[in-house]
């Protein structure tokens, strides 16, 4: 699968406080628009999610969209299946 979104920078600013490994990625996709993918693996939360942000990546929007999930899942996977999904919420 060709992934329809190109990356853009990582580690962008994080919450302050948090700890275990984490880390977050900034993508644009196809039609202009910009997610972030979060990665959380820790000694309780292991999960990926996708958020809407801006082009700097600050989220915009903290619901859930597809191709979120729990889980051992890497931000690639998580923006794929977001595409697949047609980036719905």
């Amino acid at each position: 699968m060709t992934l329809e979104a190109k990356f853009i920078k990582e580690d962008i600013p994080k919450a302050p406080g948090l700890t275990g490994e984490r880390s977050q990625k900034l993508w644009r996709l196809a039609d202009g628009s910009h997610i972030v993918t979060s990665k959380v693996n820790d000694l309780y939360v292991h999960e990926t999610y996708v958020f809407a942000s801006d082009e700097h990546g600050n989220i915009t929007d903290w619901g859930e969209l597809a191709g979120s999930r729990r889980g051992e899942w890497s931000h690639e996977e998580a923006v794929e299946e977001h595409v697949r999904m047609g980036g719905s919420w």
